[in-house]
């Protein structure tokens, strides 16, 4: 989805109250719902997130997080607002039998 400057320009878009946060609550969220049906739950996780990379929004614009899911296996999330428009979404997954 192609976001224009107008799109975050208004009051509610990346808000705590109104949307309950910015890129990982409007951006990523779904991606990481499927995330964790494919690869179960997280054990552990560390996390970055950040204000302010492209938009004027008082939540998150960009996280960067590594996990560890309960199978002992280990991950990355990125979500951000201000990834390149049209960059596609995506969910890798590499293994020592292949990647998908």
């Amino acid at each position: 989805m192609v976001q224009v400057p107008a799109y975050y320009s208004r009051p509610i878009k990346g808000s705590w109250q109104t949307e309950g946060g910015g890129a990982l609550i409007t951006q990523a969220i779904h991606r990481v719902d499927v995330l964790l049906s494919l690869m179960g739950g997280i054990s552990e996780l560390f996390g970055y997130w950040q204000l302010g990379a492209r938009h004027n929004i008082e939540s998150e614009d960009v996280i960067a997080a590594v996990v560890k899911y309960s199978s002992g296996a280990t991950g990355v999330i990125q979500a951000s607002t201000a990834f390149w428009p049209g960059y596609t979404e995506r969910i890798e997954i590499h293994g020592t039998r292949g990647t998908a």
